[in-house]
C-alpha cells in the first residue's frame, strides 16, 4: 500500500513539472530600446544597429516584449523575444554623456562625437520590469573614401542602412499566450491532476478490498 501511495504521488508530481515546464517558458514583460519600428506580435532582432556615425540620426523606439523559450510545434520561429507592445508614448530619454549623442523626447538620437554613451529609457506607467530600460551606442567617426573629391557622398546616413536590415527580423508575428493565461492554466492542471491521483489511490484500495 505504501509503495502505491509513492506511485501515485509521484505521478501527480511529474505531471505538474511537466505543466510548469511548458507554462513559465514564456516570461514575464519587459522594457526594451529597440532600432526598428516594430509592431505588436513581431519577433525582436537581436543583432540589431547599435552604432551611428557623428552626424547621423537614428530614431529609437520603446517597446515591451516577452521572451518565449519553448518551441510551438511546427512554428521554428516561436522561439525568441515577441513584442507585446509596440512604440510606447509617455516615455522620457537621456543620455549619459551628451557630448557624444544627445536623444530628444521622441527618441531620435544624433551623434555629435566619436565615443560611447549609454541611452536610457523612462517608462512612468511601466509595471514590474517596464519602467527602464538602457542600450549603449557607439558614435564613430564618419566613414570617408580616400578621394577627397567626394567624400561628401561618402557619408552613410542613417535612412541607408535602415533599408538594408533583413525582413527575417520583423516577417515573424507569432502571438504567443500571455503569462497571467499561463498561470490560470497552471493552477487548473494542478487540481486536475490531485483528483486523479487521489481517483488512482482510491482504486487501488477497492482493488485490495475486493482481494
Amino acid at each position: 500500500m505504501k509503495n502505491k501511495k509513492i506511485i501515485c504521488f509521484l505521478i501527480a508530481f511529474f505531471m505538474i513539472i511537466v505543466i510548469n515546464i511548458q507554462s513559465y517558458a514564456i516570461t514575464l514583460p519587459v522594457l526594451k530600446i529597440t532600432s526598428n519600428n516594430y509592431s505588436v506580435g513581431d519577433k525582436v532582432n537581436l543583432e540589431e544597429k547599435t552604432t551611428v556615425e557623428v552626424g547621423e540620426t537614428l530614431q529609437l523606439y520603446a517597446v515591451t516584449v516577452y521572451g518565449n523559450d519553448l518551441m510551438v510545434p511546427d512554428m521554428p520561429d516561436s522561439l525568441g523575444w515577441f513584442v507585446e507592445e509596440s512604440n510606447l508614448s509617455g516615455v522620457t530619454w537621456s543620455s549619459s554623456d551628451t557630448t557624444v549623442a544627445t536623444i530628444d523626447d521622441s527618441g531620435k538620437l544624433t551623434g555629435l562625437k566619436d565615443g560611447i554613451t549609454t541611452i536610457t529609457v523612462n517608462n512612468p506607467s511601466g509595471t514590474e520590469g517596464t519602467t527602464r530600460a538602457t542600450k549603449e551606442i557607439e558614435v564613430k567617426k564618419p566613414s570617408v573614401n580616400p578621394d577627397t573629391n567626394n567624400t561628401s557622398n561618402n557619408i552613410i546616413t542613417n535612412t541607408d542602412k535602415n533599408t538594408n536590415i533583413s525582413n527575417d527580423s520583423t516577417t515573424s508575428k507569432t502571438i504567443l499566450p500571455k503569462t497571467g493565461n499561463s498561470i490560470i492554466t497552471v493552477v487548473a492542471c494542478m487540481i486536475i491532476a490531485i483528483i486523479a491521483s487521489y481517483n488512482i489511490y482510491k482504486k487501488y484500495n477497492s482493488y485490495n478490498d475486493i482481494k
